[in-house]
């Protein structure tokens, strides 16, 4: 039950509306009601959140909260994006599992750990609290030669999952450099975290947990306390997270639409009208089987949304690139 408190709350809290403001039918809300049971009785989703500021999201989509319904249809279509799509400059790629790429990105957390442990604010204390809960860690870049040897001898997919770990990590440290161009958009399962980075917006979401995935592969994340993998390849990784409160879970790229509940403005809840298209599909099937088949389709790979003509609506956006994902690969596409 804990782990439906936040949107429990939300909803609870809220009018529910459509994304045109509407407010939801009494068939709509039941739909919506199924749909949660769906995500709330199963051990494979995790309820996720995104505070957002007007700034940022006026940065994407060219509205914010004082156009609601208009963010809404943006959010909904869209999702929220890296900054790797905001703008078109350089970004360290996960996927490249060349020798240099993983020197840059090894210099880039040396330079971003350092950099960030200097000075007197919140956050550098918070900083140097994580290098001193991860000394070991912290000064492994300092030989990052001894590294890159171990580095070599792994597998592809094994440089992928390095890569995206220390990104990850470099993400959280949300260094000024790093931060312009970062391929991770920060979520938590702590709806007070959430709040506390802003009170504009607050989108919910889900994410399939990893026991899932391993079947059907829908979206990547990165949670940095799970950190045995990296430790089984004899890598340096963190003990404990840079910011252990915040319970955050990085999404390579960004939030896509397929996986978001509704977004919270103020006291309005927009739903995602994708959810009402896929309730309406769940009711014409008819055995147990088929039900039990579209339950694990929705919490793997997401709602049905219609992305029909999504390039063109992205070029009526700020964003400069988006990406696409097809079970394997992430791909980085330029709209200019």
């Amino acid at each position: 039950m804990d782990k439906c408190l936040p949107i429990f709350f939300a909803l609870s809290n809220s009018k529910l509306v459509k994304e045109n403001g509407e407010v939801l039918t009494q068939a709509e809300l039941i739909k919506l009601w199924d749909f949660l049971n769906l995500l709330i009785g199963s051990r494979y989703s995790t309820f996720i959140m995104r505070g957002e500021s007007n700034e940022n999201l006026k940065a994407q989509y060219r509205f914010n909260t004082e156009s609601p319904e208009l963010l809404a249809q943006c959010i909904f279509m869209a999702g929220e994006k890296g900054r790797i799509c905001w703008d078109q400059i350089k970004y360290l790629d996960p996927d490249d599992t060349s020798l240099d790429n993983f020197r840059s990105i090894c210099k880039a957390l040396k330079k971003d750990i350092k950099e960030g442990c200097r000075g007197n604010s919140n956050r550098t204390h918070k900083m140097q609290d994580f290098y001193l809960r991860n000394q070991q860690f912290c000064n492994a870049f300092e030989l990052t030669d001894d590294l890159v040897c171990i580095y070599e001898q792994l597998s592809i997919n094994d440089k992928k999952r390095v890569n995206l770990y220390y990104l990850s990590i470099a993400h959280t440290i949300n260094s000024h450099k790093y931060q312009k161009a970062s391929s991770f958009v920060s979520t938590t399962t702590n709806f007070r975290v959430a709040d506390q980075f802003t009170s504009d917006a607050t989108i919910y979401g889900w994410v399939p947990r990893s026991q899932m995935r391993k079947r059907l592969k829908s979206i990547e994340f990165v949670v940095t306390e799970n950190y045995f993998h990296v430790k089984r390849l004899g890598l340096p990784y963190c003990e404990t997270p840079v910011y252990p409160e915040q319970k955050e879970i990085a999404l390579r790229c960004g939030i896509l639409p397929h996986f978001i509940i509704g977004s919270k403005v103020g006291r309005y809840f927009y739903v995602n009208p994708a959810i009402f298209r896929s309730m309406d599909n769940m009711e014409k099937l008819g055995t147990f089987r088929k039900l039990c088949t579209f339950k694990r389709n929705i919490i793997c790979n997401g709602l049905e949304v219609d992305q029909t003509n999504f390039e063109e609506f992205c070029r009526k956006t700020n964003f400069k690139r988006f990406y696409t994902f097809d079970g394997n690969e992430y791909e980085i596409h330029c709209l200019y």
